[in-house]
């Protein structure tokens, strides 16, 4: 077996859980995830539509958290086996850091989990980090490190995103709060109401960890940062 064949396994493993993930949330969509209610306003020349988004399944959150585990767990066992090159015990804590900020105290915990993997390797591991890029915080193993960590307190849930809206000439949209919006529309015939507008909505997975909101394309971002950059990089250890 080659080392790499268990990571490869658990990154192939996630494809198929986003593809499953990816289902669901179509499912979702499909049923146009938002309540609109409609009234005239009393001034009699326009239309108030309110929308209300709805909930997603509870189970969403579980797949997330298989997609997010698997390939959590295939940098640490990618890292397991560049420290296999230099002895036949590595040190049990050994693991792929993420961090945020290059500080003395990031430093100690990368020499720490990566003290026995060879020098050029864990040069690789120093450039893939997230402090590396302008924009730390939308690094995608920046977003692995945050989900996950939430993932293992609480399951994570979905829920829709402020909705987007076709605006038509003289609509004007008022936010009520996260989940409601107004639309007023002109009143061309008193005797119909108008058409509202064209409304989409997507989804947002939701952290509490510091109230972080994170849009649910941003698991598919970690699954092919890892799959296209992450794991190539270390293929050429393992001739």
């Amino acid at each position: 077996m080659h080392p790499l064949d268990g990571p490869r396994l658990k990154i192939e493993r996630a494809a198929e859980h986003l593809q499953t993930l990816n289902n669901m949330i179509r499912s979702w969509q499909n049923t146009k995830p938002f309540l609109c209610t409609g009234h005239t306003h009393p001034n009699q020349s326009s239309y108030v539509y309110t929308v209300e988004t709805q909930g997603i399944y509870l189970d969403t959150g579980v797949v997330i958290g298989d997609i997010l585990h698997n390939l959590h767990s295939a940098l640490d066992n990618i890292v397991w086996q560049l420290a296999l090159l230099t002895t036949p015990r590595p040190f049990d804590k050994t693991a792929f850091p993420i961090y945020l900020k290059n500080t003395p105290r990031a430093m100690k915990g990368i020499n720490r989990v990566l003290q026995n993997v060879p020098n050029d390797a864990r040069e690789v591991i120093e450039w893939l980090q997230p402090y590396v890029v302008p924009k730390p915080t939308a690094h995608a193993l920046w977003a692995l490190h945050e989900l996950s960590d939430c993932d293992k307190h609480r399951t994570l849930t979905l829920i829709g995103e402020r909705l987007r809206y076709d605006m038509r000439a003289g609509m004007t949209l008022h936010r009520i709060n996260y989940y409601t919006d107004e639309v007023t529309v002109p009143m061309l015939d008193k005797n119909l109401p108008p058409l509202p507008p064209k409304i989409s909505c997507d989804c947002l997975v939701i952290a509490d960890k510091g109230g972080v909101k994170w849009r649910i394309d941003v698991v598919e971002a970690i699954h092919k940062f890892i799959r296209n950059t992450v794991f190539p990089e270390f293929v050429r250890f393992f001739p």
